[in-house]
């Protein structure tokens, strides 16, 4: 997977330095855990359309099949 390293990362408003929330969504994707699941489910609704394409097809290519991406498809009805 690439992605253009200002996009990969993104300045809070603290002036930390933190990893795209979909891109963070991505790895832990392989080994799904419950708290997995809860961030999956909080940040979804806020990601932008951009950053929910990407991770689509992210997951759809390292992870075919998994279980986001039914509930990411879902969401876009």
């Amino acid at each position: 997977m690439r992605l253009p390293v200002p996009d990969l990362t993104w300045t809070h408003e603290s002036g930390v330095r933190v990893v795209q929330p979909g891109v963070q969504l991505l790895y832990k994707a392989k080994d799904v855990r419950p708290r997995d699941e809860r961030d999956f489910g909080a940040v979804l609704p806020h990601l932008s359309d951009a950053a929910k394409r990407w991770l689509s097809e992210a997951l759809a290519r390292v992870h075919p099949g998994h279980t986001w991406l039914d509930v990411m498809h879902r969401a876009e009805r």
